[in-house]
């Protein structure tokens, strides 16, 4: 199975366009789906794992899970880190 062709992409936030892209899927890939071997160091991609250290890093700084870039108080789970008003 490919990935979509680059015209039939979404328009994707700011944040997580910026973010780097799977090679086989063409996704972004959200920091908590970056996985480190522990015996070579290599960074492995993984979308059926959540990493809970980088998650439970990012969420004690308020930070959002998707893109990594800092959040408020409340986050939409689309990256559009809405706050309250």
């Amino acid at each position: 199975m490919t990935g979509p062709t680059p015209a039939a992409r979404p328009d994707l936030p700011a944040g997580l366009a910026a973010r780097p892209r799977d090679a086989r899927r063409g996704l972004p890939v959200p920091p908590v789906n970056v996985h480190t071997d522990p015996t070579t160091g290599t960074s492995t991609v993984d979308f059926t794992n959540i990493n809970t250290t980088v998650s439970t890093e990012l969420a004690s700084v308020r930070r959002c899970s998707l893109c990594g870039t800092e959040g408020g108080y409340w986050e939409r789970s689309s990256a559009g880190h809405a706050r309250p008003s």
